[in-house]
Formats: C-alpha cells, structure tokens, sequence
C-alpha cells in the first residue's frame, strides 16, 4: 500500500472526488452510482475507493472491508465491466439483478 491515502492516489478528478467526499461527509449516498467515460481516466479506481470510503471510516485499503472491495468479492459491492464490444451485455445486467433481488429484505 502507498504512503499517500487512497483518495490521494486518484490525479485529476478534483471536482468529481470533492462530490463523493462530500456525499460521504454527510451521510447521504444514493443508491447507485455510475461512472463513465473513455478507457483509462480513471473511473475504475475513483468507482472502487468511493465504494471502500462508503464501507469504510478512512478507506484505509487494508480492513477486510476495503480488502473485499478491491478484490471486487465484497457482498455489497457489484462491479462491472463491459464485454465484447466495450459494451455492457444484456446478460451482465440480468445477472447482477438476479443477485440484487435475491438480497433484497422483507418487504
């Protein structure tokens, strides 16, 4: 792990990263996030070091917490990436609504 804190690490989304700690600050996240853009800006590591500092107090990286967010196995956490074409597959969402309906509580 680096000396500099995970948010650190994330070079040239000032703007973006200063919304997310804020969303964070106060407690009030939205239920879904998504994160677009061209290959290579950055969009995986800022999607997964939000999800952690959600998860976790400092976002520290190394809890079992963030462990399981950057290891993409953290029950609470679904990453994905497009298949094929660069593309996200009707299949992929079918699967990842299959997963949330089956988490979902008593209604």
């Amino acid at each position: 792990m680096s000396d500099l804190s995970l948010w650190e690490q994330i070079k040239g989304h000032e703007e973006t990263l200063n919304l997310l700690r804020g969303v964070i600050d106060k407690g009030r996240p939205s239920h879904a996030y998504l994160f677009s853009g061209p290959r290579g800006v950055g969009k995986a590591k800022t999607a997964i070091t939000f999800a952690a500092a959600l998860n976790c107090a400092s976002a520290c990286g190394v809890c079992p917490s963030c462990r399981a967010i950057f290891a993409h196995t953290h029950p609470d956490f679904h990453y994905i990436e497009p298949e094929g074409q660069q593309t996200i597959m009707r299949g992929q969402i079918t699967e990842l609504l299959k997963v949330v309906h089956l988490k979902k509580g008593p209604g």
